[in-house]
């Protein structure tokens, strides 16, 4: 894999995200809360990932426990973008929750 893509990918997204969050909390959308919300859950699955693959070695853990941390950090990663994809659809949306815990 070329890691010097992935690198720009990553600093994309995370650009992305700083465009992105001051949009979607002025003019909440379901659209921009999407995009906010893939953005988000690429920007953390990469973070998490990266941490796991650092530190979960094969050389210290054996060979299973590494492929189960891997896997977990994708289900984690899932269960993050339906669970923000259900705030989304069946709630008040991503932008609107933001802007109702900021008048509290």
């Amino acid at each position: 894999m070329d890691h010097g893509k992935l690198w720009s990918y990553e600093k994309m997204v995370t650009l992305g995200l700083l465009g992105m969050m001051p949009l979607h909390v002025m003019f909440p959308n379901i659209l921009f809360d999407v995009v906010m919300s893939v953005l988000m859950v690429m920007h953390s699955h990469w973070g998490i990932e990266a941490v796991v693959i650092d530190y979960v070695r094969p050389v210290i853990f054996g060979d299973t426990i590494p492929k189960i941390a891997i896997w977990m950090v994708y289900g984690f990663s899932i269960v993050f973008l339906v669970g923000l994809f259900n705030l989304i659809f069946n709630s008040t949306g991503l932008g609107n929750s933001i802007r109702m815990m900021w008048s509290v």
